[in-house]
């Protein structure tokens, strides 16, 4: 999947659980500080790729660095 995947899945949206030992990292906070909230559970035959008709910056972005990436690759 890349970035700006447009996805279609049948499934429910689950609320990330607290840990359940004290003291211990804590997975829930971790994930909203990057702006994480909810989780789903699908297997890959659940899942179908729309067409993609809208590009965000961070698409964009994502299709720079993968060109000059390959370029690295191949110039060494």
């Amino acid at each position: 999947m890349k970035v700006d995947d447009l996805l279609l899945v049948n499934t429910s949206i689950f609320e990330i659980k607290e840990p359940l030992n004290p003291y211990t990292f804590n997975y829930k906070k971790y994930l909203q500080n990057q702006q994480i909230h909810h989780q789903i559970y699908v297997k890959s035959n659940q899942i179908l790729k729309l067409q993609q008709s809208v590009f965000s910056i961070k698409g964009i972005a994502a299709k720079f660095r993968e060109i000059i990436n390959k370029s690295l690759i191949n110039y060494g």
